[in-house]
């Protein structure tokens, strides 16, 4: 991988460098185990359609971003209690958000 060009206008950009490295090395050890991380991205993909399905944030017709904040956050909300409630499995979160 290419650095970034913005990389060089910096006055430490050796060390910039190496930490560039450093993230690229390990983005591509962890990419050659794809695999393990799509249960977890199975789950995260079910916690999203049970805040969008059942509590409201598929149809989001809010026009300032005080209102914005208020509805997303009430939902991560939700969604916490929700998965604290008990609801942590994931045929339980595709039933409720499902239902």
């Amino acid at each position: 991988m290419n650095y970034p060009l913005r990389i060089f206008s910096q006055h430490d950009y050796r060390k910039t460098q190496k930490v560039y490295d450093r993230l690229v090395r390990t983005l591509l050890r962890t990419l050659e185990r794809w695999e393990d991380f799509m249960g977890i991205r199975s789950l995260i993909e079910d916690l999203f359609k049970l805040a969008k399905e059942s509590f409201s944030l598929r149809k989001l017709h809010r026009y300032s971003r005080v209102s914005v904040q208020k509805i997303v956050a009430v939902s991560v909300l939700l969604v916490g209690a929700t998965v604290s409630a008990g609801v942590n499995k994931k045929t339980k979160i595709q039933k409720v958000a499902e239902w």
